[in-house]
């Protein structure tokens, strides 16, 4: 396989991430820190991030607020689960520069991730799915009413309702022009 515009400007096998934020525990990722950096000896790119939650300062307590909705439990209950500053945001080149002086390879690296991906979209990124969860022969779109139709008359033996037909018609055609069919045959095959 050829390899993308993106990868062949990357050319970096692998990366090793590596952040600092101040938030009590940075002695403890220090060991990690050499190991990373030891890492990268072997052909690993160093990365600098931030493990970054929210976008500025002031979000920080928003953060708590998802982390105890995620946690069902109130944020005055968090304890050591509530972020302990509000470090962890987006930060500015001088401020990350600062933070990673001592491995500027890191700083080099991420600018080479950086430009490496400029003009990417989230549109470029398409899903395949597989051909296995369609009948020979037909389309995706035709599978799905196919099998569409034999639950209708599953579920509704003595024939299916007018009603229920007209609605069933009018989401098949909603998914044929959104093209979801693949989609919801996946689903049909998982659940």
């Amino acid at each position: 396989m050829a390899a993308t515009a993106t990868e062949s400007r990357l050319a970096l096998p692998l990366f090793c991430a590596a952040a600092f934020y101040l938030d009590g525990h940075d002695h403890e990722r220090l060991p990690f820190l050499a190991v990373t950096v030891a890492q990268a000896g072997r052909g690993a790119a160093l990365l600098a991030w931030n493990d970054v939650r929210y976008h500025n300062r002031q979000r920080q307590p928003v953060a708590d607020l998802v982390t105890a909705i995620r946690l069902t439990v109130t944020v005055d209950s968090l304890g050591p689960n509530a972020e302990p500053n509000d470090e962890r945001c987006l930060k500015p080149p001088a401020a990350m520069a600062r933070l990673f002086a001592r491995h500027p390879e890191a700083i080099t690296n991420t600018v080479r991730v950086l430009e490496a991906t400029q003009g990417f979209s989230l549109s470029q990124l398409r899903h395949e799915y597989p051909d296995e969860i369609l009948e020979p022969g037909r389309t995706p779109q035709q599978t799905l009413t196919s099998r569409v139709a034999e639950a209708a008359d599953e579920r509704w033996p003595n024939g299916v309702p007018a009603n229920i037909q007209q609605r069933l018609n009018h989401e098949l055609r909603l998914i044929q022009q959104l093209d979801y069919a693949p989609y919801f045959l996946t689903v049909h095959e998982v659940v």
